[in-house]
C-alpha cells in the first residue's frame, strides 16, 4: 500500500475532541444551572438524535458503496462478501483481543491505560467533586477545583 501524506484536517483528533467539550460542558453546566438537569438532558439527547440522523442520511459502511477507491488506491475494490452471521460477528472482537493478548505490547498499552484511566476517575473527579461541593460552587464555576 501507498502511504499517503497527511491532508490539510488530518490533525490531532484528541485535540478536537478536547476543544468540542469546552463548547458543550460549560453550556450544559449553564443550562442545568438555570433550567435544571432535565431541560439539560433533552439538550444532550437532541444533540445525539441529530448527530445519529446525520450520520444516518450521510455514512455508508465502505468507499465501494460510492464507487470510490480505498484510501490510496486506484482501483475500486468490490466489497467482501457476507458473513457466516451474528455469531461469528460476536465473537470477531474476542477473537483479535486473543491474539493481542499474546504480544507483551498490548499489556503495556493495557496497564498504562488502567493506571491512567482509574487514576483520572478515581483521584481526580472524586476529590474535585468534594471541592465544588464543600465550596458551593455552581456547576458552571467547578472547574475551578480540578487540578
Amino acid at each position: 500500500m501507498v502511504r499517503q501524506p497527511p491532508r490539510p484536517g488530518d490533525g490531532d483528533a484528541g485535540g478536537q475532541f478536547r476543544d468540542r467539550q469546552l463548547v458543550f460542558l460549560p453550556l450544559i453546566a449553564e443550562l442545568t444551572t438555570r433550567y435544571g438537569w432535565r431541560i439539560a438532558l433533552v439538550f444532550v439527547c437532541a444533540a445525539l438524535a441529530f448527530t445519529a440522523l446525520v450520520a444516518l442520511l450521510l455514512m455508508r459502511d465502505r468507499p465501494s458503496d460510492l464507487n470510490l477507491p480505498l484510501y490510496g488506491e486506484t482501483v475500486v475494490t468490490p466489497p467482501p462478501a457476507a458473513g457466516a452471521g451474528l455469531a461469528s460477528l460476536l465473537m470477531s472482537p474476542l477473537a483479535v483481543l486473543k491474539d493481542a493478548a499474546r504480544v507483551p505490547l498490548f499489556w503495556v498499552l493495557f496497564g498504562t491505560f488502567f493506571v491512567c484511566g482509574s487514576s483520572t476517575n478515581g483521584l481526580i473527579q472524586t476529590h474535585s467533586s468534594r471541592c465544588a461541593v464543600t465550596t458551593g460552587l455552581r456547576p458552571s464555576q467547578r472547574r475551578a477545583c480540578s487540578p
